[in-house]
């Protein structure tokens, strides 16, 4: 039996990937076409910015499915190498961090140092039942 939880819908993630990937690939084409090489230059620049900034510590993982195999980390399309598959001990918490600007609190869910993308405290509750659920799925393996 198979758990998915959506903390973020992967859709929004993934269109935000590719949107930034197919703007950039415009900027691309149309510096070859108008053969200037400063904006070639350019968006690549941002097209690898870009690459590296979805594979970093600062983009988190928005899906998580429970199965038999383990606990999977889904971070988006363009996040190849960080989709993970967590097998036990899993564990579990729930961190907050107060942003300066706004002056409001962010949550994320913490499984086995993996963050994932941050949820104001209207979320807060799902958060709580996702880690909860991955609690009993950790004590029932044992």
């Amino acid at each position: 039996m198979t758990f998915h939880f959506t903390i973020i819908p992967l859709w929004i993630e993934n269109t935000v990937m590719l949107s930034c990937i197919f703007i950039l690939s415009g900027g691309i084409i149309y510096g070859i076409k108008k053969h200037n090489s400063k904006i070639i230059f350019i968006c690549i620049a941002w097209f690898l910015l870009s690459i590296y900034f979805f594979n970093s510590h600062f983009w988190g993982f928005s899906s998580i499915s429970i199965s038999s195999e383990g606990v999977k980390l889904n971070y988006g399309i363009l996040s190849i190498e960080k989709n993970k598959i967590l097998s036990p001990p899993i564990s579990c918490s729930i961190t907050h961090k107060v942003s300066k600007i706004p002056f409001r609190e962010t949550y994320y869910l913490v499984i086995n140092n993996y963050h994932s993308m941050g949820l104001t405290s209207k979320k807060l509750d799902s958060l709580k039942k996702i880690c909860n659920i991955l609690n009993s799925y950790e004590s029932s393996l044992q």
